[in-house]
């Protein structure tokens, strides 16, 4: 039965990368890190700068990291993604997840701009072993990036699927819905108010799913690498760990190689930072963040924090 649905799942992999060609991603045949004419917080594709993911070009040319921001000032909108539907999702849980899909489809344009140049520059090395997983990984990400576009969601889903402490399923046979189990919808709206980056990172490794990718069952680690006879480009921990810590590949003789125990990934955010996602200020963290203040106030007021410590509290 697993040799069976390890072929059904290459077949689906290999529709869905043939579907995918047509995405709108040319390879990048510059190094992503040649940036020495490009605003800090950024990377090169090709002749552009773009600002890492999660951050907005100023008006004279920064890269800025914006922590906070109102649900009106968010970037991605109701708007923004008119193909998708939401079945039993708030609005605030609408505007959470319309964010993390527009943020998804950042991240994987980063990561194609590293796989497509390490693809091309590894092949040309004649000391450098295969990078064939690499190049099936480029189709995954365009198929992803694809999908983050089409896909609809549903929120507070429960059922046999949805087991202790499950985020979120798809159906990756059937269907063309990220299922978000409630511990998933919780999860996801407390982290709207904190950062969006786990959202994002479980939405990418979700969506790879219809994809043609397998769950290995192992944690996410800062690396990737095979298991239990399936190549690494096949698991859809690969993608999520690509997304929070950045690209790399088990190729040795690659600038870009990477393993858990010597070596790192590229960080995705640059300056040795992981991924960082704007928070969502939402009514319902307003509330919260209101409440919090109050009963900070009250402890001042009380002798029992100091002002510097209340401010440092309550810092942004």
């Amino acid at each position: 039965m697993r040799f069976r649905s390890i072929c059904f799942a290459l077949i689906v992999h290999l529709l869905h990368s043939t579907l995918a060609i047509g995405a709108p991603f040319e390879i990048n045949r510059t190094n992503p890190e040649d940036t020495k004419q490009c605003a800090a917080y950024s990377y090169r594709y090709n002749s552009s700068c773009i600002c890492n993911p999660g951050y907005i070009q100023s008006t004279d040319g920064s890269c800025q990291y914006v922590r906070k921001l109102k649900s009106e000032e968010a970037r991605y909108q109701s708007s923004s993604f008119t193909d998708i539907a939401f079945d039993q999702c708030s609005k605030e849980e609408t505007q959470i997840l319309t964010n993390s899909i527009g943020y998804a489809k950042e991240v994987v344009k980063k990561l194609i701009a590293y796989a497509t140049y390490y693809a091309e520059t590894d092949q040309q090395s004649e000391n450098v072993a295969t990078t064939g997983h690499l190049n099936e990984s480029i189709d995954t990400l365009r198929c992803i990036d694809e999908r983050l576009s089409t896909m609809n969601h549903a929120c507070h889903v429960n059922g046999l699927s949805c087991g202790d402490r499950v985020i979120a399923y798809v159906n990756w046979r059937f269907g063309n819905t990220v299922n978000w189990c409630d511990f998933g919808t919780d999860r996801f709206s407390l982290q709207g108010g904190e950062s969006l980056a786990g959202t994002v990172a479980n939405l990418i490794h979700e969506v790879s799913h219809k994809c043609g990718t397998f769950d290995s069952h192992r944690v996410v680690a800062k690396s990737v690498r095979d298991e239990d006879s399936i190549p690494w480009s096949l698991i859809a921990a690969s993608y999520e760990s690509w997304a929070l810590y950045g690209f790399c590949y088990p190729n040795e003789k690659s600038p870009a190689f990477c393993n858990a125990r010597d070596t790192y990934p590229k960080w995705m955010s640059g300056n040795g930072a992981d991924l960082k996602i704007p928070m969502i200020i939402t009514e319902s963290s307003a509330a919260k963040a209101n409440m919090r203040q109050t009963r900070y106030k009250k402890l001042v007021d009380s002798g029992h924090f100091s002002e510097e410590y209340y401010q440092f509290l309550m810092r942004d």
